[in-house]
């Protein structure tokens, strides 16, 4: 872009910046990672690609979304091929939707981007070499059943890839295919695998599991490139015949069942072992046992104790008696398969992540159940229907983290929701709220699609970020009862309008508690005056003053020689006009990290403008507000707001953009793509600096490199400079 056209320019990025506020999160653990809005509610932009109708093959795209949706036909013709470099070193892709219909992708077709998560179609058959290598931000990858082969450095240099999963039918694993995936810690080869090249995974440092689906050195070459401290279990031949009482250990004294130490498949536990009644499965009794699949328990059993089938990740069914009452912490942790499974009828605890990562869809726990531990049910992203126990009081924290429940009735007698209880849960719309509830806790719900929440009378606390980073949540209702609400309550849940609070004004202090647009409805009832204190009555000369419409981004900022000024002249006039000489900008703004006032220099005239935030450094990113740079640069920012639509005009050119797309229209016709993420503080909109150079080719630098630059960053007093010619 011309210089001359750099004040538009630069707000036109910053504005640009903005639309990827209204993101989804990623919640686990209590660390948010932003990510943009669904790439399935954008428009799919078949100009972006570049195609070969007879060979059916995208061979490069154009675009810089950072969601992209690979379209299924381009001009009526079946996409069927990603070709070889097609999007290489597209940095600015973080993720990419697939469709079916996709055969192969080709040599280095997604290396070097910034994926973090990858699901491949059905119809994929073909995977080239290298072609998805040096993804460090890539965290999980499920590749489909139909790939047979994993190519030379597929995956290779994935630093972050943790969560893997290879296809049933894969039968060879190529040269360096997983190389330098060093946050890699264990994994699972199919049964169909007939070969693995000695350097497959190579400089996997943390990698120490690896559980394959055959008979012991059937596979050649182990440990293939692992350290050699690595622990590989081999699946052992199907022992077909029935289980004696020698493959398992017993303690007599107390009837535990200590340890299976048979091969079996299938197991039957006998209700009598060598004459001991068994009334406990003891501390992983059945741990890591990567060949079972299916166990029966016997009547009589009356607890599972901590990690008695954890890991059994070929584990797909289960029965378990009705006389057991207590299932301990961890029991079938990472169950993978567990897809069946029944609740004991007189059950009355499960312990800390018991049933984490199992596979069942549906689970109804007996009301006899009074306790249900941390993490209970966390990450059985299968899991769609779960019916409560009445008798629970606590949720603990991350209950149901993960679920994909759509739709849960918490019983009455609950009175606390615990941090992260069903965060994650995204496809959580409804929920039926107990009546004695008292407290909500941090990310409680963040992630779920929830639009409205009507809290019960009798809630007391809304602590953390209670409702915080819910996209999809419209409107609140809070009752007269609640006494205390976090100040990050609502943060950065993007679509709330309304909160409706039934006190007095300002009687809960923080509103709208967190960053977001939410307007807060106080519909509490005045307290009565004291009869014997006359109201003052109100001067009858003094008309009431009309309040100012909000603008899209909050408070305005003032002049420290001037506050009272109209905010549309935002700057003095001066009926002298004074000149420096010595200065070839016509405008100097200067901004400093952590102050909450920044400089203009206007032909030698300074004038300090006070802000309601501060610039600050996130990510080593220098971040500022976005009005206050517009205004500063003297642009015109009129606001729409039916329409949803900011305009900034600047010598007779107009930039517009809707907040919820991601480009911005210029009044020459153009459009400008969005390129990074904006963050936002205290009901502003901060932009950074640095990003706005690189998009525009602004010159930018700091005050020792010895260059003049159109953004100067000053380390010895944290400044920064924005001049304009």
């Amino acid at each position: 872009m011309k210089k001359k056209y750099l004040a538009i320019g630069l707000l036109t990025t910053s504005l640009l910046l903005t639309n990827n506020v209204m993101a989804k999160t990623d919640i686990q653990g209590g660390v948010y990672t932003s990510q943009p809005a669904s790439s399935k509610e954008e428009t799919i932009k078949q100009t972006d690609f570049t195609f070969n109708k007879e060979l059916h093959k995208i061979t490069s795209y154009s675009g810089s979304d950072e969601n992209v949706v690979i379209p299924k036909e381009i001009d009526g013709v079946v996409v069927e091929h990603i070709g070889s470099y097609a999007f290489d070193e597209k940095s600015f892709l973080k993720s990419v939707t697939i469709p079916e219909g996709i055969k192969t992708i080709g040599e280095r077709a997604f290396a070097d981007t910034s994926l973090k998560e990858l699901s491949l179609p059905s119809s994929l058959s073909k995977i080239e070499k290298s072609a998805f290598t040096e993804n460090s931000k890539l965290v999980k990858v499920i590749i489909s059943d139909n790939v047979r082969e994993i190519p030379e450095n597929a995956f290779a240099y994935c630093s972050g890839l943790k969560e893997l999963k290879l296809p049933e039918k894969l039968e060879k694993i190529n040269k360096g295919a997983f190389k330098s995936c060093t946050a890699l810690e264990k994994i699972s080869i199919p049964g169909q695998v007939r070969e693995i090249d000695e350097s497959a995974f190579k400089d996997c440092k943390k990698l120490t599991s690896i559980v394959v689906e055959k008979e012991e050195n059937s596979i050649p070459g182990s440990p293939w490139g692992a350290q050699n401290t690595v622990k590989i279990q081999w699946k052992q031949k199907e022992n077909t015949g029935e289980v004696t009482s020698q493959d398992f250990q017993v303690d007599k004294a107390t009837g535990t069942l200590i340890k299976y130490t048979g091969k079996a498949e299938s197991v039957t536990v006998p209700s009598e072992i060598n004459g001991v009644k068994i009334v406990k499965i003891g501390e992983g009794a059945f741990e890591e046992l990567f060949y079972l699949k299916h166990v029966v328990l016997p009547d009589g059993i009356t607890e599972l104790a901590d990690s008695a089938f954890d890991n059994d990740q070929f584990l797909e069914s289960i029965k378990l008696p009705d006389t057991i009452t207590k299932i301990g912490n961890n029991v079938f942790d990472d169950c993978s398969r567990l897809k069946d499974i029944n609740m004991p009828k007189n059950l009355k605890e499960i312990g800390d992540d018991a049933f984490a990562e199992c596979a069942f869809e549906s689970v109804v726990i007996p009301d006899t159940v009074t306790k249900i531990g941390k993490s209970a049910f966390a990450d059985a992203v299968n899991l769609k229907k779960v019916v409560l126990p009445k008798n629970i009081e606590v949720l603990e924290e991350r209950v149901l983290n993960s679920s994909h429940i759509e739709e849960i009735v918490i019983p009455d007698k609950v009175t606390h929701i615990k941090a992260r209880a069903f965060a994650n849960a995204r496809n959580l719309k409804k929920i039926t709220w107990p009546k004695n509830l008292k407290y909500v806790g941090n990310v409680a719900f963040g992630n779920t699609k929830i639009e409205e929440i009507v809290l019960p009378n009798g809630i007391k606390e809304l602590d953390g970020c209670a409702f915080g980073y819910m996209a999809k949540l419209k409107k609140v209702f809070i009752p007269e009862s609640i006494e205390k609400i976090s100040p990050e309550a609502f943060e950065l849940s993007t679509g709330l309008k309304e909160i409706h609070i039934a006190r007095t004004k300002d009687a809960i202090k923080g509103a709208p508690w967190g960053e977001n647009e939410a307007k807060v409805f106080w519909e509490g009832v005045e307290k009565p005056e004291t009869p014997d204190t006359p109201k003052k009555p109100e001067t009858p000369d003094t008309p009431k003053k009309p309040e100012t419409p909000k603008e899209p981004e909050g408070s305005k900022p003032s002049s420290s020689t001037n506050k009272n000024k109209n905010y549309n002249t935002f700057y003095r006039s001066s009926s002298k006009k004074e000149n420096d000489k010595t200065s070839k900008y016509s405008r100097d703004v200067r901004f400093i990290i952590g102050k909450n006032t920044f400089t203009v220099i206007k032909n030698g005239k300074e004038e300090t403008i006070f802000m309601d935030v501060s610039p600050f450094v996130e990510n080593n990113r220098t971040m500022l507000p976005l009005r206050f740079i517009a205004e500063s640069l003297g642009m015109e920012v009129k606001w729409d707001q039916e329409k949803q639509t900011a305009h900034f005009s600047k010598d007779g050119r107009t930039a517009s953009i809707y907040i919820y797309d991601n480009k911005i229209a210029l009044s020459n016709g153009e459009t400008v793509p969005m390129d990074a993420n904006p963050t936002i503080k205290k009901n502003r909109i901060f932009v950074s600096l640095t990003n706005i150079s690189k998009v525009f080719n602004i010159s930018n630098g700091n005050t020792k490199d010895g260059t003049d630059q159109d953004i100067e960053w000053n380390p010895e007093d944290n400044s920064i400079s924005i001049k304009l010619k």
